[in-house]
């Protein structure tokens, strides 16, 4: 996907034919997805046993594997992988994690998933979990996460796909998390799947190799072998499967720098500032200071991969500031344009709707309500934002479509004067609810009533000093992550790092005969959700100057004006008694750029020493990595959208500290980096 403001590119499904047997065919590129005599067959054959998987995960004692692939297709070869790896790997006590990598141009729809994976019923119970979180197909990476078993699709071109995995500055090529042990190439043909098989695409595996990292492939054409010797991979050739006389299999055993730029115009490199200096601590102990959103869904990652979690909450119980409302609406905006902000924004709802659908398939006695979300256009503002999302939701309807007035009153239950945006897979849950399941967890530990009041580090261990239920107290730990909203900032390290509170003031009428009808959120200036045990939750203000904790009168009468616009007879029923409902108050924690804090924290007055020459000229090149604090982190700044955010800020966060695969592209890590103020205030040579 692009990084700059440009139009929204789409991906085009695959187009298959059906052979009478069942066998799928490719018609865009005129090639099988897999041997007619025996797909699974091949896929052991070439993958499996090309990569000596089988012999290399008995007895595995290292906390990951990563597999990466050039054409995911229709996912037998990573359903084979998974199903190899609980029969070997996974029975070990360590519980490691399969992470598997696989990019395709164009990926099947749904239907055809579903059909292919009907041709394999030895495999049905693993394909119907990834039938089940089977993303949209839009451009950019995607995280499927099972039990043990990771799988990130990238769909979009596997050259452009692999190098957005990759630091741009050269010589930080290989200082990533992506480690690939093992490659499937897997795409058609070369000779009819040509724009695959480039140079570009063998020197990025490389880049993304681990050390010996091994291929293996169908293919024993010798464009293919001279490729991957080129790269640095010693190459041999190895009985095929069936019909096919040879394929190859290869090792990395040396690396090969490009000799020029694959892009001659390619923009000069930005400083490897995003890039940490020091190697994670490795023991499986973490600290969590907050017990939000944030913070919930980052201690219940680390403690489902066995991880010792410790949670120091100021309040007396979880979710208690802006995460505290009775319901909270898992809201995005969409956008026609490709900028980070969008493509973070919609990777981290459709990452939410999985995590949210899956988390209360498990827990379905939560109160929640997936019924939908109306986004209406009650402005020119919004009408014109709309208009420009046609060709987005023509293409991607099961994320939102256009409605009517009509179309919008029948679906949400009242009548209603606009028409807008429908969501169907969203709606709203209950935080409090929420986040005291995932921290109901054995490996968890929650301390609550405990301020931080100093971060020390000593011994390579992290000092959080507290007072905890009115005495002083000291926790220690390796690993320490900083969770706690607005209050984010107050500590000595995060200081410098620009996170602003917003007051949100949000108003619980209770329901009436004729309010009990809305069976779906709105939204519109603010929103309204349906009732929950009698009461509705309307919202929110949006206050940068008022730090009052306690409920304005002012601000509930400005929530049920907002309300008026959408339905003002519901409105005019609630005004006249504004003062007596109850409601909440939270601050919201905010950034400049509206993008959540999400990485380690830098050191301050290094990073300002290390980069100053970016005052006098701001394309320099400073070929060092940046100086960060070790071992601590920041997940702030979730604004108004921490439901949304949070999910997917987690799952960074796990695989920037575990050094394993991220679930975004390297352009994106970057843009979250809370170092990245830092780097903006210097080229604008401000203090």
């Amino acid at each position: 996907m692009s990084r700059s403001n440009e139009p929204f590119q789409f991906i085009k499904s695959a187009t298959l034919d059906w052979t009478d047997d069942g066998q799928p065919l490719s018609t865009q590129f005129n090639d099988c997805y897999f041997s007619c005599e025996d797909g699974l067959a091949e896929s052991s054959h070439v993958f499996i046993n090309g990569n000596a998987l089988e012999q290399r995960w008995q007895n595995f004692s290292a906390n990951h594997f990563t597999i990466g692939e050039t054409g995911f297709g229709t996912g037998l070869n990573f359903v084979a992988a998974w199903q190899l790896w609980q029969q070997t790997a996974a029975l070990e006590p360590q519980r490691p994690q399969l992470h598997f990598i696989s990019c395709e141009l164009h990926p099947p729809a749904i239907d055809d998933m579903r059909r292919a994976a009907a041709l394999w019923p030895t495999l049905t119970p693993l394909y119907n979990q990834l039938l089940d979180q089977y993303p949209v197909l839009t451009p950019g990476m995607h995280r499927l996460v099972f039990e043990q078993v990771t799988l990130t699709l990238l769909f979009g071109d596997a050259c452009e796909m692999f190098a957005q995995l990759i630091p741009e500055h050269a010589n930080f090529s290989r200082q990533h998390s992506n480690k690939v042990n093992a490659w499937f190439l897997d795409g058609f043909a070369p000779a009819k799947n040509p724009q695959l098989w480039q140079p570009e695409l063998y020197h990025s595996l490389a880049a993304l190799s681990a050390d010996a990292a091994t291929v293996a492939t169908f293919s024993a054409a010798g464009d293919v072998r001279r490729g991957l010797q080129q790269a640095g991979f010693t190459v041999g050739k190895q009985p095929g499967f069936g019909r096919k006389r040879d394929m190859l299999t290869a090792r990395l055993t040396h690396h090969v720098e490009l000799s020029e730029p694959t892009e001659p115009t390619q923009k000069p490199a930005t400083p490897p500032w995003y890039i940490t200096g020091y190697t994670p601590a490795c023991e499986r102990e973490i600290c969590i200071i907050g017990a939000g959103i944030a913070g919930s869904c980052l201690a219940h990652k680390f403690a489902r991969q066995g991880y010792k979690v410790t949670v120091l909450e100021q309040h007396a119980s979880c979710a208690q500031g802006a995460s505290g409302n009775a319901q909270a609406v898992l809201y995005t905006r969409l956008s026609a344009t490709a900028s980070p902000l969008a493509e973070f924004v919609l990777a981290s709802y459709l990452y939410a709707l999985r995590f949210y659908r899956m988390f209360y398939c498990e827990h379905g006695h939560l109160s929640h309500n997936f019924s939908g979300i109306l986004q209406l256009a009650t402005n020119n503002k919004d009408i014109a934002l709309h208009d420009s999302l046609q060709d987005f939701i023509a293409h991607h309807p099961e994320i939102a479509h256009a409605v009517t007035a009509e179309q919008a009153s029948e679906i949400s239950g009242i009548d209603l004067q606009f028409g807008g945006l429908f969501f169907p897979d969203s709606g709203w849950i209950n935080p409090q609810q929420l986040c005291h399941t995932l921290l109901d967890h054995p490996n968890i530990t929650c301390h609550y009533e405990t301020s931080v009041r100093d971060i020390t580090r000593d011994n390579n261990r992290w000092h959080c000093h507290n007072i905890s239920h009115g005495k002083p107290n000291n926790i220690q730990t390796p690993t320490l992550v900083i969770a706690g909203g607005h209050h984010s900032h107050e500590h000595s390290c995060t200081k410098q790092i620009p996170i602003k509170p917003i007051r949100g003031q949000v108003t619980y009428p209770n329901s009436t005969t004729d309010s009990e009808r809305l069976n779906t959120v709105i939204c519109a200036e603010g929103y309204v959700a349906p009732a929950s045990k009698q009461q509705h939750v309307i919202g929110a203000t949006y206050n940068f100057d008022h730090a009052n904790p306690g409920l304005v009168s002012e601000d509930h009468q400005r929530n049920l004006q907002h309300l008026a616009r959408i339905h003002p007879a519901l409105a005019q029923h609630w005004l006249p008694q504004a003062d007596s409902y109850g409601g909440k108050v939270g601050f919201r924690a905010t950034t400049p750029d509206y993008l959540p804090l999400c990485g380690p924290i830098p050191d301050h007055d290094a990073f300002v020493e290390t980069y100053a020459a970016l005052r006098k000229n701001a394309k320099v090149d400073i070929p060092v990595a940046g100086d960060y604090l070790p071992d601590l982190y920041l997940c702030s700044g979730l604004g108004s959208r921490g439901m949304t955010y949070a999910p997917l800020c987690a799952e960074l966060l796990f695989n920037q500290i575990t050094g394993t695969p991220s679930p975004l592209p390297q352009h994106l890590v970057t843009t979250l980096n809370p170092a990245r103020f830092i780097i903006r205030k210097l080229i604008k040579n401000r203090d």
